[in-house]
């Protein structure tokens, strides 16, 4: 599971940044396995990997 979100964010990363090169995505990728992660990264994550209606409510869950 670990590998597949990191894989996933990798994507995320290249998607939102296709300008910048592999160094760097995994410089980003590094920072983001360290603890710090955009909001939208996650709930982009969560969207991603469960069904609408659990993704919302796991949103809510992690916001509160």
């Amino acid at each position: 599971m670990k590998e597949t979100l990191k894989n996933l964010v990798k994507v995320m990363l290249k998607e939102k940044y296709p300008l910048k090169g592999e160094k760097e995505i995994t410089k980003m990728l590094d920072t983001i396995e360290k603890g710090k992660i955009d909001e939208y990264m996650w709930l982009k994550i969560l969207e991603k990997m469960y069904e609408e209606g659990d993704a919302e409510l796991l949103q809510e869950r992690i916001r509160d």
